[in-house]
């Protein structure tokens, strides 16, 4: 009930604003934190909170259940922070040993969210994101309506998100490719009504701009060396200097066609 009463407070009260604010500061730094680890994954976890979000508001949930969602969604990848990198940035396929560990990050994020009575409202969320709604995924293998409704619309996000971002082993699918994939895999991956709603919604427009941006809907340039990590803001003018925030290589921005390039 604690845990409740001050997720209530966190999103409520207007007297908490700047706590609120900063927790959702310190959410951000968790992500960050987390997608450091594979610069491929840059914006990924703001992406999907965008995402669900969008899906939860549609559905008319309220806003103590939406700011689980969300908070969820930051936090669905932080296990792998005990990740080894040669796992997380590998390029080829893994070994079996290998995606045993990938498979671990679930319940590692449990157990370093369980002691926070904050967060508990969202742990399940991200611990049972990776569920199939066939009972083949994991960690549990639970199946249809056992899997937590937010963790079942958190799946097709994160997958889309996925498949619609550059990864070590492979180029980003379009869109509509990402889109084609959800459909196909309605009953086996996911719960059908949520690819249909995710695909109604982004048939209407209200989530294209999210696609490689992060937060602000700032687009992300690829780093020759760690992917899809430099952020460009609007203001920014042609011939200044961009870093990446990995590797700390110092590219020149070029404006060509109306397209955003390095050099």
């Amino acid at each position: 009930m604690f845990g409740l009463n001050l997720l209530e407070l966190f999103f409520k009260s207007d007297s908490a604003r700047n706590l609120r604010e900063s927790n959702i500061a310190i959410l951000n730094l968790l992500a960050n934190v987390i997608e450091s680890r594979d610069p491929f994954t840059a914006g990924h976890t703001w992406r999907v909170a965008k995402y669900v979000t969008a899906m939860a508001r549609h559905l008319g949930w309220s806003s103590e259940r939406r700011a689980s969602l969300q908070i969820g969604s930051y936090l669905h990848d932080l296990g792998k922070i005990s990740i080894e990198d040669s796992i997380l940035k590998k390029s080829g396929k893994l070994t079996a040993e290998e995606y045993e560990q990938i498979k671990a990050h679930p319940a590692e994020g449990r157990r370093l969210l369980q002691g926070i009575e904050f967060l508990r409202p969202a742990m399940q969320v991200s611990y049972s994101h990776h569920e199939r709604y066939d009972g083949s995924g994991y960690p549990e293998g639970l199946k249809g309506e056992a899997i937590p409704e937010e963790a079942r619309l958190i799946a097709v996000a994160d997958v889309f998100d996925s498949l619609t971002s550059n990864r070590p082993y492979r180029t980003p699918l379009s869109p509509e490719k990402g889109l084609s994939y959800l459909q196909k895999q309605k009953g086996s991956h996911f719960e059908p009504q949520w690819v249909d709603l995710f695909t109604s919604i982004w048939d209407k427009g209200k989530l294209k701009k999210t696609v490689l941006h992060s937060e602000g809907h700032i687009p992300l340039l690829a780093c020759p060396q760690d992917g899809p990590t430099i952020a460009v803001k609007g203001s920014a003018s042609e011939g200044d200097g961009i870093f990446c925030p990995v590797c700390k290589t110092r590219f020149v921005l070029v404006k060509k066609n109306r397209q955003v390039q390095l050099t």
